[in-house]
Parts: C-alpha cells; structure tokens; sequence
C-alpha cells in the first residue's frame, strides 16, 4: 500500500506482478485505488486499471467499474 500511496510505480508492479491483494484493506478502510487516487499517483492507477482490465476483476470501486465500461 505503501508503493501505491508514494508513486513507486516500479515497485507497485513488482508487487503485483508477485501476487500483492489490491483486494487488501489497511484498518482504516482504504484500499491501494483510494490511496493511489487521494495521492493523485495516475502511473499507479494505470496499472491497477491494466491488472483489473487483464485479470477480469470486479473491485467495489466506481472509478474501475466507469474505466472497464471503455
């Protein structure tokens, strides 16, 4: 969660790519999208977008339902 809040976009993928839960919540509720979003961190969004869109995943998120419409 860490990666996607500050950008790393390299070692947000590296995790991904290993199997990382974008499912994952921290205790307070938020999830890898809001932190990436809230931080206006595009490149993570991007590939968050591409995991979902490629693996065919639902998350509860509208701006991932309103991408995967495209």
């Amino acid at each position: 969660m860490a990666a996607a809040e500050r950008g790393h976009t390299g070692c947000f993928q590296v995790l991904v790519d290993k199997g990382a839960d974008l499912m994952a919540k921290r205790e307070d509720g938020a999830d890898v999208l809001y932190l990436a979003t809230k931080e206006a961190k595009k490149g993570i969004v991007d590939l968050i977008v591409q995991f979902v869109r490629y693996n065919r995943l639902k998350i509860g998120c509208a701006v991932v339902d309103v991408v995967n419409r495209k």
